[in-house]
């Protein structure tokens, strides 16, 4: 990753972080939580780039406010367009349970790029390289078809129409 981001990494930092990818500027932050389970541990480092709503992918990771106003970073598994704007629905890879709806104004950016250590070395790897890709699509079908098999067909059917 480039070395001229800031690594923001503390809780009083939620406001810049949210205030620079709003400017348009990338961050780099260091996540914490275990709400992505093993695709993303507390400590993993991540680059942010803004997004606009409309632009955010299945599968993708953004950064976004939750009701409460917290800033939360989960997977987009089904994203529809509303006559309000577009509103997404978002879980952690390690939580059971769906997040409640996103708005497209709650959105601030998406991951460009995780950094993983591997026997010591860093490296940084970019969420839209085929293998990457292909594990976000593999995971966010995954954790349909798991609300699906918990919830029922009726569930599953609901979540889309939200």
């Amino acid at each position: 990753m480039r070395d001229n981001l800031p690594l923001l990494q503390d809780a009083a930092s939620h406001a810049v972080v949210a205030g620079l990818l709003r400017q348009g500027v990338a961050v780099r932050i260091r996540v914490t939580g275990a709400s992505m389970g093993r695709g993303l541990h507390s400590g993993s480092v991540v680059l942010l780039a803004p997004v606009s709503p409309e632009a955010v992918r299945l599968g993708a990771l953004v950064l976004f406010h939750n009701r409460e106003g917290a800033l939360v970073l989960h997977r987009v598994l089904w994203r529809r367009r509303t006559p309000k704007g577009v509103v997404l629905t978002t879980k952690g890879d390690g939580l059971r349970g769906l997040d409640p709806p996103v708005h497209g104004n709650a959105v601030l950016g998406v991951v460009r790029e995780t950094e993983w250590t591997f026997f010591g070395k860093t490296r940084a790897a970019r969420p839209d390289c085929f293998p990457f890709a292909l594990a976000a699509a593999f995971t966010a079908l995954r954790q349909l078809l798991g609300v699906a098999a918990r919830g029922g067909l009726a569930r599953a059917a609901r979540l889309f129409r939200q």
